[in-house]
């Protein structure tokens, strides 16, 4: 993994483009958009919040803790896009009646119960997976509104979540030459 994502030489997703944004399929709109992405972000908050006191090293547990900071800034720019589009103060719940999803799509729930007591290489490449997904979707939603605003704040967030996906894969890089190291 040495490089990170900007190394990938490997498998490229396909299908069609909208795959990943089933969660969206309530959002009328720009703004709905980013009510539903700010629960996302939410949700994801709390999972790095919890995975940084199961992880049995000090540097992966700031590590999550700093990306469990990062999703509070990603909410704020979502309070800000959704206010500014729609005029209102209150974000509507518009995830209701499903489990907690994190950004990914994956289930708050049953990902921190898979996580529990799993190597931090397995831990990590189901983050991975997730902040892949995440930068995926908010590439998705960068190519689907119109508006200047949206597109300024889906940017930016696809580019926070590629610098998550660089923190991670180095953390990873690390954890897997360590690994190396000693089972030489």
């Amino acid at each position: 993994m040495s490089g990170g994502i900007h190394a990938w030489e490997g498998l490229v997703a396909d299908g069609p483009a909208d795959a990943g944004l089933s969660q969206f399929e309530a959002a009328g709109n720009p703004a709905e958009m980013a009510a539903i992405s700010w629960t996302m972000e939410e949700n994801t908050r709390k999972f790095y919040l919890a995975l940084s006191g199961l992880v049995p090293d000090s540097r992966s547990s700031a590590l999550f803790q700093s990306l469990a900071e990062a999703e509070e800034s990603h909410k704020a720019t979502l309070v800000d896009l959704f206010r500014d589009l729609s005029g209102k103060q209150d974000m509507p719940d518009l995830a209701q009646g499903g489990p907690p999803l994190l950004e990914g799509g994956m289930d708050l729930d049953g990902t921190l119960h898979w996580v529990e007591g799993k190597p931090l290489e397995e831990v990590l490449d189901i983050v991975l997976a997730l902040e892949t997904n995440a930068y995926d979707r908010y590439i998705k939603m960068l190519n689907i509104v119109e508006d200047e605003p949206s597109r300024s704040v889906f940017r930016s967030l696809s580019d926070e979540e590629r610098k998550h996906l660089d923190r991670l894969t180095a953390l990873m890089d690390e954890t897997l030459q360590s690994d190396y190291d000693y089972r030489e």
